[in-house]
């Protein structure tokens, strides 16, 4: 490996290492609740969802492992929110505590997964063709598109955005929940 090559993977392995600390971080404590950013999240990861499935449909199984990946996560939405606490601020405004055992579940399972595809990338680059004249115009050779040649990133991509985008959705209802019921409750 090239003294070039060394510096770009400490540096990605460094942004992971940091990207997966800050995750532990808001997993293990209180964190404000902003409703725009949950509503951007909610959207971005909806879309994402739409992308990976055109990318992966290509058989109508691959659809089945599609919808059973977003079930999983839906599931682990349900866990997570069953786990989480949410509390009013004095000040105003909520602040929750995401369930610890789920959030360090999924954490687990993305580690997993990124060092996976870290320890194969160099094998999986040196796979590909170093032509894209076989393709047909305006499409991408199935060796090159990693979700269609690789099910599991697909699959474990869709189970993070189902999760990610199901407890988000969940957060915001419960909240609107909890402050009519803050608005029909007498002062006293």
């Amino acid at each position: 490996m090239s003294q070039g090559h060394l510096v770009s993977a400490v540096v990605i392995v460094a942004l992971i290492a940091w990207s997966f600390y800050r995750r532990a971080r808001r997993t293990l404590r209180m964190q404000p609740l902003r409703q725009r950013p949950l509503v951007i999240r909610t959207v971005l990861l909806l879309a994402i969802a739409v992308l990976i499935i055109a990318a992966t449909w290509t058989h109508p199984l691959d659809l089945a492992f599609d919808a059973l990946a977003i079930l999983l996560g839906g599931v682990l939405a349900w866990l997570a929110a069953r786990g989480t606490r949410i509390e009013a601020l004095p000040a105003g405004g909520w602040q929750y505590r995401p369930s610890t055992g789920i959030g360090i579940l999924v954490l687990a399972l993305l580690l997993v997964r990124v060092g996976w595809r870290l320890w194969f990338a160099e094998e999986m680059l040196g796979q590909l063709p170093n032509s894209t004249a076989t393709a047909a115009p305006g499409t991408v050779p199935a060796s090159t598109n990693p979700y269609a040649s690789d099910p599991v990133t697909a699959a474990l991509l869709l189970i993070f955005v189902a999760y990610y985008a199901g407890y988000a959705l969940w957060l915001m209802m419960k909240v609107r929940r909890l402050e009519r019921e803050a608005m029909q409750q007498p002062e006293g």
